[in-house]
């Protein structure tokens, strides 16, 4: 399980209260979406088609 949210905190300890309860391959994106979008990786901005 991958988790994030927008700075990278709460998606922490999200991840750590996972592994806690034995979810040993949770993790977080260090600097949530702001790292991520600093970084120039890929964003989608709108609504997206998520029909199979």
């Amino acid at each position: 399980i991958i988790l994030f949210c927008r700075h990278g905190y709460s998606s922490s300890l999200a991840a750590w209260n996972l592994r806690q309860m034995g979810l040993h391959r949770a993790t977080d994106i260090v600097g949530g979406f702001d790292a991520w979008e600093a970084a120039g990786l890929p964003v989608h901005h709108g609504p997206v088609d998520v029909r199979p």
